[in-house]
């Protein structure tokens, strides 16, 4: 009986070490486990981790004015400004300006000779081909130069999907240094949706980053506002190193810094002016008009009459006192009442005229 009880007590004595063995070796084996999910964890994230002691390189310029640093090498900006307000031609005067042969710091631009990737998805090809003209002329090059630095998309056949991937390829083809998408909003088939706009910016990001470029945005501002349109605009202007803001004053286009990661630029404003020797240079020469830089407008002019720019950028330049009234109306978001006063204070200040069939015309 007692040799029965010593083999029981023995068994149980086995049984009780070997589970104590067995969660001992559950515990080593989850500690590996554990393990070797943190490092598996932290080879992903280690390629984000920043840490102060990092010796980074200094920001790469592309585009410089004097001593403020507008682009950069592995950033986005944009290029924001209403309808009709110089936005193309200020791209132009930057482009032209950073190639020009005799650096000669037109717009106070830093020569930088790199490769340029203009993508343009709203003209037709023949307007297209004037940008390329102006570019020439302002690099003090002849009219139909062709430098194989500046190499021209023209998209706006294509659908978004695929305007999208021929950008994509020509980045990773040309590997510019200056990417400007002139009609950033039509690689998207909606700007006002969400999650359309974050993936196309992110994209951009992406592409910057990867090929060491500056990828230069241009898009519309929402009517009577200084916001960039929908919520590609709104994504942009959060993501950019550089907002750019372009508004008409008059005859002339006033450029400004609106958001800036770096020290912002100073205001500067431009006119577009006629080539001086435009027949001698050729026939595709004469209507041209090129981007100069002129001094910056009065602060009286800069506060330019609502009726007068409406007028003339919604307008053509000329309507019915009536459809100019209902048109300030609804952009200003005002009464009709105010609007009716509006309209004709703009007439008595000579800055708007009627005749006597009730039209009004830019004075």
């Amino acid at each position: 009986m007692t040799q029965e009880l010593d083999l029981t007590m023995q068994r149980a004595e086995e049984e009780a070490f070997l589970e104590l063995q067995q969660e001992a070796d559950n515990f080593i084996i989850q500690k590996q486990l554990e393990e070797m999910h943190r490092e598996e964890l932290r080879q992903k994230i280690e390629p984000y981790i920043l840490r102060a002691d990092q010796q980074l390189p200094p920001l790469r310029p592309v585009v410089k004015r004097g001593e403020a640093l507008i682009c950069s090498e592995g950033n986005i900006s944009a290029v924001v400004g209403e309808a009709k307000s110089k936005k193309t031609f200020l791209c132009t005067a930057i482009v032209g300006s950073m190639l020009e042969f005799q650096n000669t710091r037109q717009f106070g631009i830093e020569h930088r000779f790199c490769r340029v990737l203009w993508v343009d998805t709203e003209q037709s090809r023949e307007h297209i081909q004037k940008v390329l003209f102006r570019i020439n002329l302002l690099s003090r090059l002849p009219l139909n130069s062709s430098l194989p630095h500046i190499l021209m998309q023209t998209l706006r056949e294509e659908s978004p999907k695929d305007r999208m991937q021929v950008v994509r390829y020509a980045i990773e083809y040309h590997k510019p240094k200056l990417v400007v998408i002139d009609g950033v909003s039509d690689l998207l088939t909606n700007t006002n949706n969400l999650e359309e706009s974050e993936a196309l910016v992110s994209e951009l990001l992406t592409l910057s980053t990867i090929y060491s470029c500056h990828i230069m945005c241009v898009l519309h501002t929402n009517p009577n506002s200084d916001k960039a349109r929908g919520h590609l605009g709104s994504t942009l202007m959060r993501k950019a190193e550089t907002v750019i803001f372009v508004h008409r004053v008059g005859e002339m286009s006033l450029v400004e810094p609106q958001y800036c990661r770096n020290m912002p630029f100073e205001r500067f404003a431009f006119r577009v002016e006629e080539v001086l020797d435009a027949e001698e240079r050729g026939e595709q020469c004469v209507g041209l008009g090129v981007p100069v830089e002129c001094d910056m407008p009065s602060q009286s002019e800069e506060r330019e009459d609502d009726c007068l720019r409406i007028l003339r950028d919604e307008l053509g330049g000329a309507a019915e006192r009536k459809l100019l009234t209902t048109k300030v109306e609804q952009m200003l978001g005002i009464t009709a009442s105010n609007s009716r006063v509006k309209v004709h204070r703009a007439i008595d200040k000579g800055l708007i005229k009627q005749d006597r069939n009730g039209v009004v015309t830019v004075a």
